[in-house]
Parts: structure tokens; sequence; C-alpha cells
């Protein structure tokens, strides 16, 4: 099979800063499921970040006694997403939620300089509601927890509307590497995983008339193995039509061979730019 440059394509969506999927190898469609390898080589400015504001601003008290997150989303945190107008990324809520697990541990020192690093272990799904733009303020609460399971419900709120829902969030403590190791977080494997369903689900190198947008992730975990800057991470994907604008996709990533990640009922749909501008109560620009 030949395998299909998607630099250009992406970019067309997001820019050139938050490309995840660089080429894809399409395997063919069997009983309607499409099968495709894709295929990213870890950048520097990905595994390094050094340009991402923080992952959380602070904290407030709250009524039962547990922390609320605070997040003020700036361009800093929409850079690449999209192209046309910035929106706040769901994985970065995914990272904000991690980084509220970590006061529980690591609450008297700087993040990067942290004894344990708090690191995603796994969840049992993940559901977007809303698009959230520059300017906002976003509040981070605990919802719930299994303590047999020891795992945690997260809810990211705007105001009284729940924009994001992470049930069952389980983290590991891993001592921090000295020096930091440059790779990417887990979080930045799940945008890669999402790009590689949408490459493997749409035409990508045929103009799209809207935007994809992520509804859901389901259960997905991590092997802690590292996406090491320069590595190439391997992404095979299968996905099914959920509707004529929609689908949904099952992804395991590889490093060397060696499962570093799987995330399984990614659901999304292309929303035309209409549809986008009153949700978003913008306009689109038409490039």
């Amino acid at each position: 099979m030949a395998v299909e440059d998607l630099t250009e394509p992406l970019s067309r969506i997001y820019g050139s800063s938050a490309i995840y999927v660089e080429q894809i190898e399409k395997l063919g469609e069997k009983n309607g499921t499409k099968s495709a390898r894709c295929f990213y080589t870890v950048s520097s400015i990905h595994a390094n970040r050094p340009d991402d504001p923080p992952a959380l601003d602070g904290f407030e008290p709250h009524t039962n006694g547990k922390p609320v997150g605070i997040l003020n989303v700036t361009p800093g945190h929409t850079v690449g997403h999209f192209k046309q107008t910035p929106v706040f990324p769901g994985h970065k809520g995914i990272r904000a939620a991690v980084a509220y697990v970590d006061t529980f541990v690591n609450s008297s020192v700087p993040y990067h300089l942290h004894p344990n690093q708090v690191r995603l272990s796994s969840f049992d799904s993940v559901v977007f509601k809303g698009f959230v733009l520059p300017g906002t303020q976003l509040k981070v609460f605990e919802s719930g927890d299994d303590l047999r399971r020891r795992t945690l419900d997260i809810e990211i709120k705007k105001g009284d509307d729940v924009i994001t829902e992470i049930n069952g969030l389980r983290v590991i403590f891993h001592p921090t590497e000295r020096p930091l190791l440059a790779a990417l977080l887990e979080d930045q494997l799940i945008e890669a995983m999402v790009q590689s369903a949408a490459a493997t689900a749409l035409d990508l190198n045929q103009e799209l008339d809207g935007i994809p947008m992520f509804q859901s992730i389901g259960r997905t975990s991590f092997s802690f193995d590292r996406a090491l800057e320069g590595l190439t991470v391997e992404m095979r994907t299968e996905t099914t039509a959920a509707d004529k604008r929609g689908f949904i996709g099952n992804v395991k990533a590889y490093v060397d061979r060696k499962e570093i990640a799987q995330s399984f009922d990614t659901k999304a749909m292309i929303i035309t730019k209409r549809i986008a501008e009153r949700m978003m109560g913008i306009k689109l620009d038409k490039s």
C-alpha cells in the first residue's frame, strides 16, 4: 500500500504546530471497517513544550473541602487548534485534570520539581460537551470516586455548564526523571490517536466542508513506555461510520513495535462551518 503524506492537509485544519500525524498507509476497507497505519516522528516542540502555558493556574477552596482547580484559557492554550479560529483542545482539558489530581500528592512544590510525577494511567471515558475560546475561565472539580478501583471522576465547567466529563480517571505516581526526558505527555498521545482516527475515516486530501469535532473517547490506557523526541509513533487504526457525517475509531500506538497506548470508541463528526459558527458564537474565516 502507498504511504500518503498528511502534513499539508492537516495543516489546513490545524496549522503547522499541532500536527500529530504525518503519514498514513491505508490498508483498505472490509465489512464497513477502514484500517490504516499512521506515523508521527516526535518533534522537539511537542516533546519539550517550551511555550506551553500552565495546565492549571491555581486553586480555590470549595464548600465540600476539596479544592477547585482554576484555568484561565489564553491564546497560548489554543495554538494550532484550529487554524481558522482558536478553540481549547480537549486533550489539554485532560492534562488539566491530571494536574488537578497532582495537587493531592505534591501541593508544596512547583510542578516541574515534583519528587513524584503524576502520570495518566487510564480512564473509562471522556465526553466533550462544548467549545471553549480564549478568555474563558474553567473550573476543575472532583465529582466522584471509586476507592475500590482507585479512580476519580472529574468535571470541567465553564460557568455552570459542564464542558468535559472524565470518568474513571486513574493515575500513577512515577519518580520524576532527572533530567526531565523530552517526550510526549499522555494527553498528547491521545491527540495523536484521535488525529489518526480522523485520517483513517476521512479523505483529508479532499477539502472538508467543516471541522472534525470529537464528541467522546472510550476506554483508554497507557503502558508508560515513553514516546521520546525523535522516535516514530505508529498508530494502528480501525474506524467505522457512525452516520453520514460521523465515525467511531479504535487505535493502538506503538514505539519500536512495543505497544504504548490504546484507545477505543473514539467518536467524532464533521460539523459544518455554519453550525460551528452558531455553536461558538463567532464568524469563521473562509480560508
